[in-house]
């Protein structure tokens, strides 16, 4: 019956999903699917530095910096700006674009919560500042530390994320799936 939800199965990079589905008024699917597009930004023990960008869990862009000392993946901190919504891009380009478009917002979030920082936290790791945006996306930037590293650290960390949004979108490339060799 028209309208009624149904739902379908699809086949998606990461095995099979389940979607309640129903029917528009012209006869168009639409999906309640909610898509993540994560922003995210890390450094490790070693001093190596991972910035990218994922859609459902699959990353679409990424730099990695690797660090001077002995390979240690461990986090010392992390900066995520996370973001659920139904109209999500999901491809590399389109995905560095919607960011880029997004900008100001996202920028106005870290330096207000780097300011908010200034002074410090307490150890309620993971933080969560959601960051307020008039387009049906939910946004917020979530961040950690180690112990040691304080919050006046990841307000600068903050600081810098927000003047350097737009060049570090740029310079991200298409992220590349290993290739499992097999000897």
């Amino acid at each position: 019956m028209a309208g009624e939800p149904d739902q379908r199965l699809y086949l998606t990079s990461r095995g099979c999903e389940i979607q309640r589905c129903e029917v528009g008024d012209a006869g168009v699917m639409l999906s309640a699917r909610m898509s993540k597009l994560v922003f995210y930004h890390q450094k490790r023990a070693d001093g190596g530095m991972r910035t990218g960008v994922e859609i459902d869990d699959e990353r679409l862009l990424e730099t990695f910096e690797p660090g001077k000392e002995p390979q240690d993946s461990k986090l010392l901190w992390f900066v995520d700006v996370r973001c659920s919504g139904g109209r999500l891009p999901s491809e590399p380009d389109t995905a560095r674009k919607w960011f880029l478009e997004r900008g100001e917002i996202v920028r106005t979030g870290l330096r207000q919560l780097a300011e908010e920082l200034r002074a410090g936290i307490d150890s309620d790791w993971p933080g969560k500042k959601e960051i307020p945006n008039s387009d049906g996306v939910s946004m917020a930037i979530y961040y950690s530390a180690m112990r040691r590293f304080s919050g006046r650290d990841i307000s600068g960390v903050l600081f810098d994320l927000a003047e350097n949004w737009p060049r570090i979108l740029q310079e991200m490339g298409s992220y590349e799936h290993p290739i499992p060799v097999h000897g």
